[in-house]
C-alpha cells in the first residue's frame, strides 16, 4: 500500500502581442486577448471542465476517499474571470466537496524564487490571499513554480508559515509518492469529452483500487512525522532528468531578460499604480523565457516564430513597461530610495 499525492497543476501565462521598436512609447496593449481567450477556451472545453466533471461524478457516488490537489496560478485565476467565468464556479464546486485541496504557489507562476524573497514573499501571499476568497480556504502547503526547489525555498515557505513544500517523485523510505500531472493533459491529445473524462475517473479510482491511499498535502504532515531533514542546497527540478533551469535560464537571450527584468523590482514596488504593477506581475511569468529557449526551438506551446523572435518582443514591451515605469515615479518624485519632497529638497 502506498500513500499518494495526486496534483494537478493549472497554469495559463498572458501571452504578449507582437510588440515592435515603434510601439514603444506609443499605448500599444501589451496582450494578445484575442489569443489568450481562444487558448483557454479551448483548453477548458477539452480538458478543464470535463476533468472537472469526471473528478465531481467520482465524489457524488461516494468515494470520499478520494483525495486530489490543484495549483492554479493566479494568472489562470485572472484569465478564468475575464474569459471563461465558469470555471470558476466548477472548481468551487469541488472545493465545497471537502475532497480537493488547493496549494499556494507564485502568483504568476514566476521564478522570483531565485532573484528576489522579497518579490517571491509579495507573489506568494497574493496568491494564498486570492485562492482563499475564491475557495473559502487559505492553503497550508506550497509549491513553487515548475516543483523548483532548494533549502532557501522551504526555509521562505516556512517563514510564511506554510506547514510543507510540495516537490515531486518519492519520499524518503517511498512513503510518500507525489504525483504530478499538468491538468490539460487530459485534453491534449483527445478532443472527445467522454473520453477525457473516462480517464479522468480511471486515474484516481485505480490508485484506490490498488489499495493505495490519496492524501492531501495537509493530511500527509499529519499522517506521517518527518523522519529526516532534506538538504538541497543546489536547485533542484524533479521532472528535469538534469535538475537544472536550462528550460528557463540557459542561453544569453534567457539570462539577459531575466536580469533585465528583475533590475526593475526596486522601481515597480516604489509606485501606487495598480496597473503597473499588475503588468509587472504578468511579465514575470517563467514561460516568456521558455519561449527564448533554443533547446527545443520547434516548441508548439511558444507564439513565436523563434525564439530569437520571443526575446525581441519580450525586451521590446520591457522597454516601454520601463519608460512607464520612470514616468510613475515622475509624476509621484518618487525615487526608489525614497519620497523628494519639494518643500525641504529632501529625500525621505
Amino acid at each position: 500500500m502506498k500513500n499518494i499525492c495526486l496534483y494537478f497543476q493549472v497554469h495559463q501565462p498572458f501571452r504578449l502581442n507582437r510588440f515592435s521598436f515603434m510601439d514603444i512609447g506609443n499605448g500599444v496593449p501589451y496582450y494578445d486577448e484575442m489569443l489568450n481567450s481562444e487558448i483557454l477556451r479551448q483548453v477548458s472545453l477539452q480538458s478543464y471542465l470535463p476533468a472537472n466533471r469526471a473528478l465531481m461524478k467520482l465524489i457524488k457516488a461516494g468515494n470520499r476517499q478520494l483525495h486530489v490537489n490543484f495549483s492554479i496560478s493566479g494568472t489562470a485565476l485572472d484569465q478564468f474571470e475575464r474569459y471563461m467565468p465558469e470555471l470558476i464556479e466548477s472548481f468551487r464546486a469541488l472545493a465545497d466537496t471537502g475532497c480537493v485541496e488547493f496549494m499556494s504557489d507564485t502568483y504568476s507562476h514566476s521564478l522570483a524564487a531565485l532573484k528576489s524573497s522579497e518579490e517571491f514573499n509579495l507573489q506568494v501571499k497574493k496568491h494564498t490571499a486570492r485562492v482563499a476568497a475564491l475557495f473559502g480556504k487559505t492553503p497550508r502547503v506550497f509549491r513553487n513554480t515548475e516543483q523548483i526547489y532548494n533549502n532557501k525555498i522551504a526555509d521562505m515557505a516556512a517563514a510564511m508559515g506554510f506547514v510543507a513544500t510540495l516537490t515531486n517523485g518519492a519520499s524518503l523510505e517511498n512513503k510518500i509518492i507525489n504525483l504530478f500531472i499538468d491538468y490539460q493533459t487530459f485534453g491534449k491529445f483527445h478532443e472527445h469529452a467522454d473520453v477525457i473524462s473516462t480517464f479522468a475517473q480511471y486515474l484516481p479510482n485505480e490508485i484506490l483500487l490498488q489499495n493505495n491511499h490519496l492524501l492531501r498535502p495537509e493530511g500527509v504532515t499529519k499522517l506521517l512525522p518527518a523522519v529526516a531533514s532534506l538538504m538541497r542546497p543546489q536547485i533542484t527540478i524533479p521532472q528535469e532528468e538534469n535538475y537544472d533551469l536550462r528550460p528557463w535560464l540557459n542561453n544569453d537571450m534567457q539570462q539577459d531578460a531575466f536580469d533585465t527584468l528583475y533590475a526593475l523590482g526596486k522601481k515597480v514596488r516604489a509606485t501606487d499604480d495598480d496597473q503597473l504593477k499588475q503588468d509587472w506581475s504578468y511579465l514575470q511569468s517563467a514561460d516568456h523565457f521558455y519561449y527564448m529557449g533554443i533547446q527545443d526551438p520547434g516548441n508548439s506551446l511558444s507564439p513565436f516564430d523563434s525564439p530569437f523572435d520571443a526575446f525581441i518582443n519580450y525586451m521590446n514591451v520591457l522597454t516601454d513597461f520601463s519608460l512607464r515605469t520612470d514616468n510613475s515615479l515622475e509624476k509621484k518624485k518618487i525615487t526608489p530610495h525614497g519620497r523628494y519632497t519639494l518643500e525641504a529638497g529632501l529625500y525621505i
